[in-house]
């Protein structure tokens, strides 16, 4: 009898976690920073992927002119200048790396790093990233991804795709 009201209670307790991950904790990560206006609005690169199972927006605000936020901005990556996320996160999972040093998030604009094409990949771990989709300089830069899901390697197609294989854009 014990056993059963064990079973139940972590059946209520599982309920209830879930409900409030499903309820408020989902919600807050699909939108974090991002105003409803600006979670609902059209970004440049949408159309590469024309029908999405799933999307988020994310947002922040720099207070700062877009000609200072830029070069920080192309210069992202792994291998790069890192995320300017947590970094203990990326250390944890072993993907930090940046080139001034293995275990960072770069604190200074690398000029060799500015020079970021259309074409160009951004890596977000060893042999995963996003293509360079497209560039407007101090507006938006377009990052693109299509991978075989059962390898979980990089393609790259326009064409439409099977089921297993996984398009997103970052913008």
């Amino acid at each position: 009898m014990d056993i059963l009201k064990i079973g139940i209670g972590i059946g209520i307790v599982g309920g209830v976690v879930g409900s409030a991950y499903a309820l408020v904790v989902r919600p807050w990560q699909l939108q974090r920073g991002a105003t409803d206006a600006e979670a609902r609005r059209s970004l440049p690169g949408d159309d590469l992927v024309p029908t999405p199972k799933s999307a988020y927006t994310q947002a922040i605000t720099i207070r700062a002119p877009k000609s200072k936020v830029w070069p920080w901005l192309v210069q992202i990556g792994y291998k790069r200048a890192g995320w300017y996320s947590h970094d203990f996160l990326h250390r944890l999972v072993g993907i930090a790396g940046c080139v001034d040093d293995e275990r960072c998030s770069a604190k200074r604009i690398i000029p060799e790093l500015q020079d970021l094409m259309v074409g160009d990949v951004v890596e977000i771990a060893p042999g995963m990233g996003y293509a360079v989709a497209g560039l407007e300089p101090e507006q938006a830069l377009i990052l693109q991804t299509i991978l075989d899901a059962g390898k979980w390697e990089s393609v790259s197609s326009n064409d439409p795709l099977p089921e297993k294989y996984l398009r997103s854009s970052w913008v």
